[in-house]
């Protein structure tokens, strides 16, 4: 659907293109001989005529000639026509927009309601437009777009978490030092012990070193006292140090086999793995983006079988989606074998084991029926299938995976 419209708007844009150049020299060219008409034949002899009347000189207020209002006739004609002949080049070419209309109308669905059996009210609901605007919020943090993280914070009332405002404003010296291409900041402030404990902590500070390294190479100033300060990642980066050095021994001739060190894009990787570092977030924003496109296709497919009650009760969807980084439930019942859901959830027995609300449901109804008062306190009883625990169904209690 995609290519039909970018070949749509290929199309517009060339018409439009071919028109400008048809079109432009002309007007410029007519603009020029008028302007050129006002001022030899109208401008100038007013300013003349002004001239002498202040000086108090018998004058006669100067009129256009005959020659002078044919020659303005004509120009004003040509104008007119090539201002004609526009229009019905413009006609056309609404032709063309029409047909982008016409497609996006036939090729997406317009109303995407009734798709899911849950439909969340982002604007209506406070808690669920205040979520979006977090992964909004943590989405821009990531991606080191802060000035427009703290304005979308402002404009949204967001709650600011406690430290959250003083490292926002690290993250943002930080981008604007390592932008700037000064490093030596970036990585005094990288070495703070907050930052040690997070994920990829050594490879990002590393990745500095080497960045700054490269950076001296190419300024022609001195490499070897830096090059000192890499030696403590000698452990954990041995062919990657080795890589590095071969290419200050080799530089300026670093083709082909060192060359990949000095790409741009380098700096561009670096400065992602720099702000998830200091940001502390992995916004599901993208993932959730990426799915619903990929989703939506297929479900408009199959929009009117969603009337068919056994397809809404699902807390599935009908069709199967590849997404990247998939995950599952986070219990799965080691009874009935089942994953855990809403209408399912995880309990914990009074012994310690867990399964799924349905287990428990099924160990009960498999006891006989009270006949006496304590028949039934001992039906609040359940033995636990995995030890020779009993339990009383009271202790029960939910658990809640984070």
């Amino acid at each position: 659907m995609a290519e039909i419209l970018d070949e749509d708007a290929k199309k517009v844009v060339e018409e439009f293109e071919k028109c400008g150049k048809t079109y432009r020299p002309n007007f410029t060219k007519q603009e020029s001989m008028l302007q050129t008409l006002v001022s030899e034949l109208i401008d100038e002899p007013m300013q003349a005529y002004l001239e002498k009347k202040t000086r108090n000189e018998d004058v006669e207020e100067p009129q256009l000639t005959v020659m002078a209002q044919y020659l303005f006739e004509q120009n004003v004609l040509k104008l007119q026509k090539t201002m004609d002949d526009l229009v019905q080049e413009h006609r056309s070419m609404h032709k063309l927009v029409s047909r982008c209309g016409k497609n996006l109308d036939k090729n997406f669905e317009r109303d995407l309601t009734g798709l899911l059996r849950n439909e969340k009210d982002i604007e209506g609901n406070v808690a669920n437009k205040q979520r979006i605007n977090e992964l909004i919020h943590d989405f821009l943090l990531e991606k080191g777009m802060v000035d427009v993280a703290s304005t979308l914070q402002q404009e949204s009332e967001l709650p600011i978490p406690s430290g959250k405002e003083e490292s926002t404003q690290e993250i943002q010296f930080v981008m604007d030092r390592y932008r700037s291409r000064d490093l030596l900041p970036v990585i005094d402030t990288l070495q703070d012990p907050i930052y040690r404990d997070r994920a990829d902590w050594d490879q990002v500070l590393f990745n500095l070193h080497k960045q700054q390294m490269l950076l001296l190479l190419e300024q022609g100033k001195d490499v070897v006292r830096f090059g000192k300060k890499i030696q403590c990642f000698g452990d954990q980066f041995p062919k990657e140090i080795s890589h590095l050095m071969g290419a200050v021994v080799n530089y300026p001739n670093v083709e082909p086999r060192y060359s990949y060190l000095f790409h741009p894009n380098n700096w561009q990787v670096l400065e992602s793995q720099i702000i998830k570092l200091m940001s502390g977030t992995d916004s599901a924003l993208e993932t959730l983006l990426t799915v619903g496109a990929k989703a939506m296709p297929p479900m408009l497919s199959i929009k009117n079988l969603f009337t068919q009650s056994n397809i809404m009760t699902t807390d599935e969807l009908p069709v199967s989606i590849n997404i990247p980084n998939p995950v599952h439930s986070t219990f799965t019942c080691p009874i009935l074998k089942t994953q855990s859901s809403e209408a399912n959830p995880p309990y914990r027995l009074g012994c310690g084991h867990v399964i799924s609300k349905d287990a428990i449901t099924k160990l009960c109804s498999a006891r006989p029926p009270a006949r006496t008062a304590r028949t039934r306190m001992r039906n609040t009883l359940m033995k636990c299938p995995y030890c020779p625990h009993e339990t009383d169904v009271t202790e029960n209690k939910r658990l809640f995976f984070n």
